[in-house]
């Protein structure tokens, strides 16, 4: 999912053409308020979000219903750190109530 824009400089002997790939990383949506504790909660429809490493307002937003309950990380601004091995995944949260929020669902 990349958009490749290409640039020109002309000199007095040839024309060069430079192409310049935009990378689209995941990113939080700036539509929301990621202190809210509902994005905490599983959810089925999720959307993932993807911003360009180039152009500042070129983004990309994906939307899925997934097969399984999904909590997007990039939405809880408490989330501090994730690590992961192949068999379990480890979130730490700077505020304890979103932890509590967390296990009561």
């Amino acid at each position: 999912m990349t958009n490749a824009t290409s640039t020109t400089a002309s000199t007095a002997a040839s024309t060069l053409v430079a192409n310049v790939t935009n990378v689209f990383s995941p990113t939080a949506n700036p539509t929301i308020n990621r202190h809210d504790l509902a994005h905490v909660l599983p959810n089925s429809n999720v959307s993932l979000y993807y911003a360009s490493n180039i152009t500042a307002d070129a983004n990309i937003k994906v939307s899925y219903t997934m097969k399984y309950s999904t909590v997007v990380l990039e939405q809880i601004a408490t989330v501090t750190n994730v690590t992961y091995t192949s068999s379990s995944v480890a979130v730490t949260f700077n505020d304890s109530s979103v932890f509590d929020t967390t296990q009561a669902s």
